[in-house]
């Protein structure tokens, strides 16, 4: 998948003849292309909101939605994916130039392992996790460890 965004960034912002400006334009609106697909994503996800009527397997009821329905919740996920996977290679790029783009394709996929493992360490021992019932947020386990963004980032640069 880095691949195909570095393709994007590569032919949408590097290829403008005014890349640096380009590059600079493109991580300041950065926090509105996010708002924007994130904003875009909850309102398709609020049409899929309770009802009583069908109980899913986690337990709670979802409305039937239609197949266009389910899709445009799918692609606005997936728009998010895509628009933080940008900037994240963006932002490497621009702090980091000096590191070869292999190197920050290998570092970003470690740093999303971290935040994996350390979204999976909020499981207690016995695999169970609570959930806040406000929020329905999975609370943080006996075992969770924040992620080590900072130390892997160093690693990478001794390398």
């Amino acid at each position: 998948m880095l691949f195909k965004i570095q393709d994007f960034i590569d032919k949408f912002i590097k290829g403008s003849p005014k890349y640096k400006g380009a590059l600079d334009s493109s991580l300041k609106h950065a926090n509105n292309f996010l708002k924007e697909e994130v904003g875009e994503t909850q309102d398709a996800l609020y049409n899929f909101s309770l009802n009583e009527k069908q109980e899913g397997r986690l337990g709670f009821a979802y409305k039937e939605i239609q197949d266009e329905e389910f899709a445009g919740i799918l692609d606005g996920c997936l728009d998010v994916i895509f628009i933080a996977y940008n900037i994240a290679l963006q932002i490497t790029e621009y702090y980091k130039p000096e590191m070869a783009r292999f190197k920050r394709y290998k570092l970003l996929e470690r740093l999303l392992d971290e935040v994996c493992e350390s979204n999976l360490s909020k499981a207690n021992a016995d695999g169970s996790v609570k959930f806040d019932p406000e929020t329905g947020k999975i609370l943080k386990g006996e075992n969770y460890f924040k992620p080590r963004i900072q130390k892997i980032i160093e690693e990478y640069e001794g390398e």
